[in-house]
């Protein structure tokens, strides 16, 4: 207390904001924007590759032909009951 007034310090501001993030419920989300996007499977397995590290992996073992790996990699994968030859 100040002068007969409550000035909160900077610890009880932090206890504050806890609380209140605690109490916060999650709820739904308003949808700001509609988009709709096509992308083949080829993307989905170098988004994939990417995120697990496996593309550059790849690149350091095999640095000219690494694309060609993938390729038969996503082939072996898409077309499994169809024969290689």
């Amino acid at each position: 207390m100040v002068d007969g007034v409550f000035v909160p310090n900077k610890k009880y501001k932090l206890q504050m904001e806890l609380d209140e993030a605690k109490q916060r419920v999650p709820g739904l989300v308003p949808v700001t924007q509609c988009k709709r996007t096509f992308y083949g499977a080829t993307a989905l397995f170098d988004a994939i590759g990417e995120k697990l590290g496996i593309t550059n992996d790849l690149k350091k073992c095999f640095p000219e032909t690494y694309s060609q790996v993938l390729s038969v990699a996503y082939y072996l994968i898409m077309e499994d009951r169809n024969p290689t030859s």
